[in-house]
């Protein structure tokens, strides 16, 4: 006979029960206290109000809920494990075979090094004794043909001006100290004196008191000159003179410098030895200047100093 359906749109949750419950089954699992199992049996059962859990709220429906789709787990990483024996650890006597074998090619290796080291050694001496003869080859004199070999480098200091460094080609020595410099750096050391001199005694006259004193000394005695008070009176009628002094040591320069012939000679010869040091030698010769259309040779210390006698 077929079972009568409940009214339409009505379902009631029961809870099944069997007059079986009480024996125990082995093969029934209990349910927890807070499963609920639906039935839709139309046996009208009184129950007893569900007691909540705290945290969960249950709902009975006899709507079909759709189920959410659980979501998948991922497969994890898969560690095979094998059982071969590829894995097992070499025997003793495989490692002893391979620790030979490393020994011997190192052993190969250590005669080559020593061969090398050997060998470089020998070719470290050989070019020691090649150094020592070319040094001392080089030491040896050479043979000159009777010449003289000298080194322009020893003496450059001898050969060069004070004041400018350069070559003296035309060199010029002070008598009162014996310094030597080049022509044109004396004469302009002297001719800055001369104008420091002329700015502070604008009046100043070259030569003519001095001139008239000096005739006064021509006519009298050496004896007369050596008189105190002639003496005095020639200073006192004398003009104030420029105070030359050399550039080097500061002496008093009285009589008028010389040209050095020897080392002139010998600074010429030197430079012409040099291709490049030969094209800067200047010619020789008195100096000359060119007076009403005619060369004249001048006298290059006139207005410093007096002619000698």
């Amino acid at each position: 006979m077929p079972r009568a359906q409940s009214p339409p749109g009505v379902q009631r949750a029961h809870l099944r029960t069997s007059p079986l419950a009480s024996k125990p089954s082995s093969k029934r699992h209990t349910l927890p206290s807070d499963v609920l199992e639906l039935s839709s049996d139309t046996t009208h059962i009184p129950l007893p109000p569900p007691q909540k859990p705290p945290g969960r709220v249950a709902s009975l429906t006899t709507r079909k809920h759709k189920s959410k789709p659980k979501a998948q787990i991922q497969p994890s990483e898969v560690i095979e494990i094998s059982s071969d024996e590829d894995d097992a650890p070499p025997s003793q006597e495989v490692v002893l075979a391979d620790l030979r074998r490393q020994v011997k090619k190192l052993k190969q290796e250590n005669d080559r090094h020593i061969k090398d080291c050997s060998s470089l050694a020998t070719e470290l001496a050989r070019c020691r004794t090649e150094l020592k003869e070319v040094n001392a080859k080089a030491s040896e004199p050479k043979p000159t043909d009777g010449k003289l070999v000298l080194d322009p480098s020893q003496v450059e200091d001898g050969l060069s001006c004070e004041i400018c460094t350069s070559r003296m080609y035309t060199p010029y020595l002070l008598p009162d100290c014996g310094h030597t410099f080049c022509f044109s750096c004396l004469k302009d050391w002297f001719g800055t004196t001369h104008a420091r001199f002329l700015q502070a005694n604008p009046h100043w006259s070259a030569g003519m008191v001095n001139l008239y004193v000096a005739r006064i000394q021509g006519l009298l005695r050496p004896e007369y000159l050596n008189h105190p008070q002639i003496h005095n009176h020639l200073l006192q009628l004398q003009q104030p003179q420029p105070e030359y002094t050399c550039p080097t040591c500061r002496k008093r320069v009285l009589r008028r410098p010389v040209e050095d012939y020897a080392l002139k000679a010998l600074v010429r010869n030197i430079s012409a030895a040099n291709e490049v040091e030969k094209r800067n030698i200047p010619p020789d010769g008195p100096l000359t200047e060119r007076r009403h259309g005619h060369l004249i040779v001048v006298d290059p210390w006139e207005g410093y100093f007096p002619k000698d006698r």
